[in-house]
């Protein structure tokens, strides 16, 4: 079992210090971005004037302007931009000449106002603005890209992972979900945080218990914690919107209060052991460690916390929890991260455990003993990890392999963002992440290192997608995506930033393998990774959509959304989104349409569920499935379609006998059989998947 982690578009920015600047941020449409910020003012005494005064000329009153509010909406956690037009302010009133001294003001009992500031920030040297955020420690930071594009705020998720010994093989064990509302969207937002696996063997039944935490972001502190259990396999993920079991309750929402509970592990009779805070606080000690190198001598200052961990066991079902005493354990100390103790016999044979050959030592808990490089430096060319003892000639190395940046996950995954569209990546940045930690602002007395990315190096990308590159064992890592002109990539109904690969790492001489871009939700669970390995994926999504007919709540756009279907138990899907459907039958069409030719190796028809929405349990659509290149219709490639199946009969599968070149594909109706609510059936699809990539000669020279 395995973490991974899915970073934020943010991430990158989440890991630059959060200093002071004075540029001010501005819209694709160069306006500034306004915030509003609440301040206490206080009236304070004035004198009056001795003599009579001349009355003072008025202001002209200004021009109102149209600006522009950033909010985050606590619900969701993402910007939401309000424009705000604010009325002309009302001419200021001649004041009256007076001979007489007025009395003195005694001032005012203070009083908040709220007050609209442009947001600033500083450049990076990519040409980012990141917004200056000196108040807060930890939060992500947000920004614009050089031409005005907001960076997309999203949270970082964990997701539970199963891999091979040797690296190979990752793909997803569970999908942790809190709320069935989340069952169609694995977007994270504190739903899928999940960290910390234990693998339990209850009552003949293979669970796994794992620690979540409410922050969104998993690395900040041990705070917000709690013991969830999750059901292997996607057809177990709606069994799996379950409450936590000790610890954090999600339902508390954010009231944030101990007990907290962490590090679970299985126990041979079924129960779990973790590690939960006492009734009864510490006081928090402050120390010093010290570290002296070729005459210099670093001090880096220590704090502890006032909570106090202790051992506790529970079985899954959250029943009997429990404290395990420990004798002679003093206050001063945490019981944290107990593992059972379990003899195994170790060899070849059936139910031994095989020991992995040629295992790299474990890794050292002493951070001068850090695999990063001391000769990096961080954004700003200061050293990154000035207190490390490797240089860079001797750092201990990792392949990383990326199949294919475009490719998709399938349909019968919770939705997950686009990957790029094919032929948009030129290049992909390594970056490293060992600094996780810190709590400083740039205001800070004694500023820390605050956690931050660094570059480790950049490699180009293949036309099929594909690309090799090493980064240092043992260190997280994670993949930064750019096009021929070094920007970040995006669109491709992206609408964001593209980032490959989530914070993994590997150790010396193993490789690190991915699939995909931003989908380390659902990496090794690629539908065909044959396909995908060699650049193929489903490519429907950067195509422009348009239709016959559609009729509300039926747009065309759901024909490619790759959205709205939940795994069940029994092996079904349900969907939950409406498909595309016509304001009629025969003869209605849907077409997908690219801005350059694809090589297209296979096309899915996905139907309408039967049975949902009204339709009869016969409902069934037939039509033709024709390719066109340049406005010309591809001889001999027609095909007629007598059903498309839904989902829960797998869709309908159109296999090409070789690549074939085209910028269009369409759709139309013969027929429709059944009913909808007693009526006639309208004419409805689903989804359209299309198995392709960009129509090199390499592409279409490969055959099935």
């Amino acid at each position: 079992m395995v973490n991974f982690n899915q970073p934020s578009e943010r991430g990158i920015y989440n890991r630059i210090d959060n200093r002071a600047g004075t540029e001010i941020a501005r819209d694709q449409s160069g306006r500034p971005i306004i915030v509003e910020r609440r301040i206490q003012v206080t009236a304070t005494a004035q004198p009056a004037p001795a003599v009579s005064q001349p009355a003072a000329p008025p202001k002209p009153t200004p021009i109102p302007t149209i600006s522009f509010v950033e909010k985050v909406d606590p619900a969701t956690g993402s910007i939401v931009r309000l424009t705000k037009t604010p009325a002309p302010p009302s001419p200021t009133p001649r004041v009256r000449p007076t001979a007489t001294l007025a009395p003195p003001s005694q001032g005012g009992a203070p009083r908040t106002i709220v007050v609209e500031q442009p947001i600033t920030g500083y450049r990076l040297p990519d040409g980012t603005l990141v917004y200056s955020n000196t108040n807060a420690t930890f939060n992500p930071a947000r920004g614009r890209l050089a031409d005005g594009f907001p960076i997309r705020d999203a949270p970082n998720t964990w997701h539970l992972m199963a891999i091979e010994a040797d690296g190979s093989g990752m793909r997803r064990f569970a999908w942790t979900p809190r709320y069935a509302s989340a069952l169609t969207n694995d977007s994270g937002l504190d739903t899928y945080n999940a960290v910390q696996p234990a693998i339990v063997l209850s009552g003949g039944e293979l669970l796994v218990a794992y620690t979540t935490q409410r922050d969104q972001t998993m690395a900040h502190s041990t705070l917000y914690t709690g013991i969830r259990v999750a059901r292997p396999g996607i057809e177990n993920m709606a069994l799996n919107t379950t409450e936590s079991i000790a610890g954090y309750r999600w339902d508390n929402g954010t009231a944030f209060r101990p007990p907290y509970a962490l590090a679970p592990a299985g126990l041979p009779d079924g129960r779990i052991i973790f590690s939960q805070t006492a009734a009864t606080p510490a006081s928090a000690s402050i120390s010093t460690y010290t570290d002296t190198r070729n005459g210099r001598t670093m001090t880096l200052r220590l704090q502890s916390s006032s909570l106090r961990y202790e051992l506790r066991t529970i079985h899954p079902d959250g029943t009997q929890n429990e404290r395990v005493p420990l004798e002679g354990l003093s206050i001063d100390y945490d019981a944290v991260e107990a593992r059972p103790i379990v003899v195994r016999p170790v060899g070849e044979g059936p139910r031994m455990w095989r020991l992995p050959r040629g295992a790299p030592p474990p890794v050292s808990d002493d951070p001068l003993e850090s695999n990063a490089p001391f000769g990096l430096l961080d954004t700003f060319g200061n050293p990154a990890y000035p207190w490390s003892r490797r240089s860079i000639q001797n750092v201990e190395l990792v392949a990383v392999h990326n199949a294919n940046v475009y490719a998709n996950p399938p349909l019968e995954f919770p939705f997950i963002n686009n990957s790029p569209p094919p032929g948009s990546v030129a290049f992909a940045d390594i970056y490293i992440d060992a600094n996780q930690f810190g709590g400083a602002t740039s205001r800070a007395p004694n500023p820390d290192d605050q956690a931050r990315a660094v570059k480790w190096l950049t490699v180009p990308v293949n036309p099929d997608g594909s690309f090799i590159a090493s980064a240092p064992a043992d260190v997280p890592t994670f993949i930064v995506l750019r096009d021929k002109n070094g920007r970040i990539v995006r669109g491709g109904n992206r609408h964001m930033l593209s980032i490959a690969q989530g914070n993994s790492a590997a150790r010396p001489g193993q490789p690190m393998f991915c699939i995909g871009c931003h989908m380390g939700h659902a990496s090794g669970s690629i539908a065909n990774p044959s396909l995908a390995e060699r650049g193929w994926t489903n490519i429907a999504p950067a195509a422009a959509v348009a239709a016959s007919s559609s009729v509300e709540n039926g747009a065309p756009t759901r024909i490619n959304d790759r959205r709205g279907y939940v795994a069940a138990p029994n092996g079904t899907f349900v969907d939950r989104t409406s498909p595309w459907t016509a304001n009629g039958g025969a003869g209605q069409w849907i077409r997908l349409e690219w801005q350059l030719p694809m090589a297209i190796l296979e096309v899915r028809l996905v139907g309408a569920e039967p049975g949902q929405e009204g339709r009869s349990a016969d409902y069934e659509v037939s039509g033709e499935l024709r390719f066109y290149l340049r406005g010309q219709e591809i001889a001999g490639t027609a095909r007629t379609i007598e059903a498309a199946a839904p989902l829960s009969r797998g869709g309908t599968l159109i296999r090409l006998p070789q690549p074939i070149a085209a910028d269009r594909i369409e759709f139309t109706v013969t027929a429709v059989r059944g009913t909808q609510r007693g009526a006639p059936a309208r004419a409805a699809l689903s989804e359209i998947e299309v198995a392709g990539q960009g129509a090199t000669p390499d592409a279409l020279g490969v055959g099935r």
